[in-house]
């Protein structure tokens, strides 16, 4: 189990979700999260810190077709 201090509300998950969404969709985040401007997502909902390297090959590279 996990101990978390910091209490987590709606926003934190909002901008971990639009930030995991980002590493896959990249420019055309906006088309799922329905913002006007890639600039506002960059500015206030994606998170550089929230996937390292690692993560978003993990995400990106696809073996055996799954």
């Amino acid at each position: 189990m996990v101990d978390i201090d910091k209490k987590v509300n709606f926003k934190d998950l909002r901008k971990t979700y639009i930030s995991l969404v980002h590493a896959v969709m990249n420019k055309d985040t906006g088309v799922l999260s329905s913002h006007s401007t890639h600039e506002i997502l960059e500015r206030y909902y994606i998170d550089p810190t929230i996937l390292t390297k690692t993560e978003e090959g993990v995400l990106k590279i696809s073996i055996f077709g799954a």
